[in-house]
């Protein structure tokens, strides 16, 4: 799981692209050290900019975000995924959930307050973690939105035992149709994954990336927050791959 999440990053990928052109130069191979060296510099330098890191991430969002006005099927729950930890929280007295996850779940608290939907929240423990995040959401829904969850579930490790998790708990209480609360850049592999195990899904996306229109001197400019986003992109077409080729 380090080794996944290492490569998907765009910062290691430069800097294994920079070792390359190192190495090709040390053996005197001079022009495709050169063209190495200029290539991981501009890779960088791209996917640190607005321009790409905010097309990356809206190219594998869905086209739009639930409409409660449409007819048709009716969940039955509402699941929500979750993301990151934040390990030390101290004013916290300890974990509490990361900003990803804060997003999901501020989303997904409207979307119980509008609906009166039952809610489950899934996530297992991450890395040295001493709580799996499931269990700091519920807290976290008790506590901060006045939100009693129904179901945690705490094992699931990715996205895909999220899914076959959910499906053991809720399959018993009956529920096969819910609504998802994840990314828009996330949700599309979600659904595979929730689909796959029988659910009817009904996606429910939030943190939807906006892209300009034109082109402005910021979009050019590098920013940390860019190049952060382009990871969590990069993150995302890999686990595609990934889930294409071994796991749906």
């Amino acid at each position: 799981m380090f080794i996944y999440h290492a490569l998907a990053d765009p910062l290691v990928m430069a800097l294994l692209g920079l070792a390359v052109a190192l190495l090709l130069l040390f053996v005197g191979w001079r022009r495709l050290g050169l063209l190495a060296l200029v290539g991981s510099g501009l890779f960088l330098y791209l996917v640190s900019t607005p321009l790409v890191s905010q097309r990356l991430l809206s190219a594998l969002e869905p086209d739009n975000a639930l409409n409660q006005a449409e007819g048709g099927v009716r969940a039955q729950a509402i699941v929500v995924l979750s993301a990151n930890l934040r390990r030390f929280a101290p004013e916290f007295g300890g974990e509490t959930a990361g900003d990803l996850t804060l997003e999901r779940m501020r989303y997904g608290a409207h979307l119980q307050r509008s609906t009166g939907l039952p809610v489950l929240v899934t996530g297992g423990r991450l890395g040295r973690s001493r709580q799996a995040i499931g269990r700091v959401m519920a807290e976290a829904y008790a506590a901060d939105y006045g939100i009693g969850v129904r179901w945690v579930e705490a094992a699931a490790g990715n996205t895909y035992e999220n899914a076959a998790y959910s499906r053991d708990i809720l399959e018993r209480e009956g529920v096969d149709t819910i609504h998802l609360v994840t990314h828009a850049w996330h949700m599309p592999r979600a659904v595979a994954a929730f689909e796959h195990v029988g659910f009817n899904v009904i996606p429910a996306p939030t943190g939807f990336t906006k892209v300009g229109k034109g082109l402005t001197v910021y979009d050019l400019v590098p920013r940390s927050r860019a190049l952060t986003a382009s990871a969590y992109a990069f993150h995302e077409i890999i686990g595609r791959l990934w889930y294409n080729w071994r796991v749906l």
